[in-house]
Order: structure tokens, then C-alpha cells, then sequence
């Protein structure tokens, strides 16, 4: 063979060992993405995914199951085979005693489990059984399991009674064990603990009462605007220069709740147990007026009254964290005396019941 012969030869075989690596990688590729897997959600909102094959290196469960369902009969009879839920929360970085875990199907479905359904005592334990990811049923493994992965509670006397869900599941209400059971399980997520923020505003409408904290208010659409006023009870008055706030407007809040009454006045409440009373027309915006520059009375203009909780872009660090304000519609400031300071409630006070009284 002449040297130009091999090295035609030697270039041949470089070239289908070239085109079958990459059909090998191709393959490769083509085998994880086919994978089934469940996405793991932990704490910083980081999502891995975990596949079937990983999930049967790991240690499993394998044991006789069911479930009972609204009516009472037992479904999804047969031997599982799957991993301990708390294995899979150990892989997405754990979970802590106030923290829950939320369980969530492809179609949208999902159920939420505490701390103590994840990892149960001796006591829970015996009431639930083992928390399981199954991925197989009666020999059958997903994707040929149609309803895997599904959650089991697989219990030592091989059922999940409804009175089994509703002593450790205690939000069950009307639903059955059959429920807890969520089928096609695409993301176990675990959700952090958030401590609920203290009511920092109670509206009291005529039927209904609402508290707000301030995020809730934050959230709430805003009204922003340039204000300042005029204090009336000193001679001369005396004006204190604008500022630029931002809040929610309080006739807006007040309707977002129900309907206001045909004659209607609103009691406002400090914190120190002080009170501000505005009439239907001083709420919907029409009060006294007063000069920018020397506050003597102009006469009665357009205003916004908002439930302010910003100044100059920074939480209120003066009359907050809620203070009532007048934005004014053009040049002139309201009076000061309804500027009321660290708003904590509002009450609507009909009028029409107070008529029908008299």
C-alpha cells in the first residue's frame, strides 16, 4: 500500500469514528431528555431536575398501597415502589419545622404538606406511613405508569383511610385521602415559612371589615402628588412647604370593598385614639383651600385624599406609617387639621340608618 493509500485510508476511519461519537452523543442526548423527571424546587427559587434513573439508585420504598376515596371506596390498589419524599426535599437543600412542601401535578393540581408530613414521628407515622414519590405500579414504571409519579401514603395496613388524612392532614375538610394523592407529579417545591405582617390599617364599611398591612397597601394601585398645608388654628396661619407623597386613594379603597351608602360620613382614627370626621363631599374631594404663600382662605377647590405611606420617596417617618393627605388639584394646600397622623382605622358611618331613626 502505497503511503497516499493509507493516508486516504487512515482519513476514512477518522472520519466514521467522527460520525459515530457524535451519533453516540447524539443517542446519549436523546436518552437523558427522554428521561421522565420531577423538577425539585428548594428555598432560593433554584430548580434541579431528578430523573428516573437516579431516583431508583436511591433507596426506595416498595410496598402494598391504597387510598380511600369522597364515597368511601378504595382505589388504586396494588404494590408501589417509589421514594421517601423527604429524600427528594433533602436533594432541593431540606426544609425547616415551619416550612411546607408543595406537591404539584402537570395539569395544575397540587396539594401543600408540612414539616411533619414530610418527615413523620413514630406516632404520625403510624397514622400515615411512608410519604412516597412512586414511580412504579403493579411492575409497571412511568411513563408506562400513566398516573405516576404519584404521591402515596403507603401505610403498614396497605390503606390510606380518609380518617387516616384527616388526623394528619388538617385542612382536609370534605376531602378524601384519594385527594392527597396527587397523580403525574411534575415539581415538589418547598415553600419557606413568611410571618404574616401585622394588620397595619382596618377598614370598617358598612357590612364588611378589611385589614391591610402595608405591602397589601403598597400593592394596592397608588396615587402620587405634590402636597403641603396650612395650619388655621394659629394667626397668622402658618404653611408648611409641599412634599411629594404617594399612597392609596381612600375613596378608591373604600368602594374597592362595597358600594357607600347614598348619605355616608368617615371616621378616621389615629393610633392615640384621636379622631377625624369628613363628610361624603369632603371624602370625594371638595374642602377648603388656602394661598401657598400666606394661607389665607381662597375658598372650596378639588383634592385627593390618600392614605399616604411614602414622603419624598422613603417610608413616612413622621405621622406613619399611614397618614392621611390632601393632593390638591391645582396651587393651593388644604387645611391641616385633616391631615390626620399614624391612621390605623377607617370607619363609613351611615347616615341614611341614622335618618331613618330619627
Amino acid at each position: 500500500m502505497t503511503e497516499q493509500s493509507q493516508r486516504m485510508l487512515y482519513g476514512v476511519l477518522l472520519l466514521v469514528v467522527i460520525v459515530a461519537a457524535g451519533a453516540l452523543a447524539t443517542l446519549t442526548l436523546m436518552t437523558d431528555t427522554a428521561q421522565p423527571t420531577v423538577n425539585l424546587t428548594g428555598h432560593d427559587m433554584s430548580t434541579r431536575k431528578v430523573t428516573l434513573t437516579q431516583m431508583k439508585g436511591m433507596p426506595t420504598v416498595h410496598m402494598n398501597g391504597s387510598f380511600q376515596n369522597s364515597f368511601g371506596n378504595i382505589r388504586g390498589a396494588g404494590e408501589y415502589r417509589g421514594v421517601r419524599v423527604s429524600a427528594l426535599v433533602e436533594l432541593a437543600g431540606g426544609m425547616e419545622a415551619n416550612d411546607t412542601v408543595q406537591v404539584i401535578s402537570s395539569d395544575g393540581y397540587n396539594r401543600t404538606f408540612g414539616y411533619r408530613n414530610v418527615y413523620p414521628n413514630s406516632t404520625e407515622y403510624g397514622i400515615q406511613g411512608h410519604m412516597v414519590l412512586a414511580f412504579e405500579y403493579n411492575g409497571s414504571e412511568v411513563p408506562d405508569y400513566e398516573d405516576g409519579f404519584r404521591l402515596m401514603f403507603l401505610t403498614d395496613d396497605g390503606v390510606f383511610s380518609n380518617a387516616d388524612a384527616a388526623q394528619v392532614y388538617p385542612d382536609l375538610g370534605t376531602g378524601s385521602a384519594g385527594s392527597l394523592c396527587v397523580s403525574k407529579v411534575a415539581t415538589i417545591r418547598v415553600l419557606p415559612h413568611v410571618t404574616p405582617q401585622p394588620a397595619a390599617l382596618t377598614v370598617h364599611s358598612v357590612s364588611h371589615t378589611r385589614e391591610y398591612s402595608i405591602d397589601e397597601l403598597m400593592a394596592l394601585p397608588a396615587v402620587t402628588g405634590q402636597a403641603g398645608y396650612v395650619k388655621t388654628g394659629v394667626s397668622p396661619p402658618t404653611v408648611v412647604p409641599a412634599k411629594q407623597y404617594k399612597g392609596v386613594g381612600l375613596y378608591g379603597l373604600l368602594i374597592s370593598i362595597e358600594a357607600l351608602p347614598s348619605s355616608y360620613s368617615v371616621e378616621i382614627t389615629s393610633r392615640d385614639g384621636y379622631k377625624t370626621y369628613l363628610n361624603k363631599t369632603q371624602l370625594e374631594g371638595t374642602l377648603q383651600a388656602y394661598n401657598t404663600t400666606d394661607g389665607s382662605y381662597i375658598g372650596t377647590e378639588s383634592f385627593t385624599l390618600i392614605l399616604a405611606y411614602e414622603e419624598d420617596g422613603v417610608p413616612l417617618s413622621t405621622g406613619g406609617p399611614i397618614r392621611l393627605v390632601l393632593i390638591p388639584g391645582g396651587e393651593y394646600f388644604g387645611e391641616g387639621r385633616y391631615w390626620a397622623r399614624d391612621v390605623v382605622s377607617v370607619t363609613v358611618l351611615d347616615e341614611t340608618l341614622c335618618r331613618s331613626d330619627l
